[in-house]
């Protein structure tokens, strides 16, 4: 295979297994919570026994996901699995337009497939398919007192990705883009496992008001499947789209602009003008 085309190919196939693992994981969380318990337990051993993984193994899970992918794709692409990537590093003139094009094209694309594998996957059960709207990300009404959403509870939603969006994009920076951390490390695995960690401890702060996308291909995989469920079709699943488009696209340019002209050397700067010329 062409080594331009791989980069895409390892891009596509990485954001399918991020996507598919971490709304995989949500799914599995409200299967195990909906099924639990089986009925030869007794009360008193409700509270021992607790086999879905709750928030905290959402959030850990998640954060192990995204290293994992991290890792394997890195050698081959830079597209960090995420589309606001391509994009800041587009603004900041450390990718060309055509390249940051073929990132976000493939990063859709693999997020879609594996909002369908999703769909196959658990479509035996609709009342968890349901419950956890296909582990797609979505504004939790309840959690900002509301009954409906509005516009105050859309620009909160946006406030929330892009600040999460923020930190995750600043760590990416300084531990994967930084090349001073990658030559002190000797290696890009370790970098992402601490990337990792900040994904973890973001999504354990937002998941429960937004779903801590920070990540439009993460939303929209999925999102795009809850068309085929009659249950979730009166949820009408893009109607906080905003928030997942313009609140993780605002904190990726924030973080990235911020980094770069702050911290990042400039010989840094220097030495990637100088590959994208050759």
């Amino acid at each position: 295979m062409d080594k331009s085309l791989r980069r895409f190919v390892a891009e596509m196939i990485g954001t399918f297994c991020f996507v598919f693992l971490s709304a995989g994981l949500v799914c599995s969380n409200a299967l195990a919570a909906i099924s639990w318990p089986p009925t030869s337990l007794s009360p008193a051993q409700f509270t021992v026994i607790q086999p879905e993984p709750g928030l905290l193994g959402i959030s850990l899970g998640s954060g192990l996901i995204y290293a994992g992918c991290l890792a394997v794709t890195l050698s081959f692409a830079r597209g960090y699995l995420n589309p606001v990537l391509p994009l800041a590093l587009w603004v900041l003139k450390r990718m060309e337009a055509m390249e940051a094009a073929a990132y976000i094209f493939v990063q859709l694309i693999g997020a879609i497939a594996a909002g369908g594998a999703v769909r196959w996957i658990y479509g035996f059960n609709e009342t968890a398919m349901k419950a956890a709207r296909l582990g797609t990300p979505y504004l939790n009404a309840r959690m900002f007192q509301r009954d409906t959403i509005g516009l105050g509870m859309l620009a909160s939603g946006i406030g929330l990705e892009m600040a999460l969006t923020f930190v995750l994009t600043f760590a990416i920076f300084a531990m994967l883009i930084d090349r001073r951390m990658v030559d002190r490390l000797g290696s890009q695995r370790w970098p992402c496992v601490w990337v990792g960690v900040v994904l973890a401890a973001c999504t354990l702060v937002g998941f429960n008001f937004t779903g801590a996308a920070m990540n439009p291909a993460r939303w929209l995989g999925p999102a795009l499947w809850q068309r085929t469920v009659s249950s979730l079709q009166t949820l009408s699943p893009f109607q906080d789209h905003v928030v997942y488009w313009f609140g993780p696209a605002a904190g990726a340019l924030m973080a990235a602009m911020l980094y770069s002209a702050l911290i990042l050397p400039d010989e840094e700067a220097a030495a990637d003008a100088t590959a994208r010329a050759r």
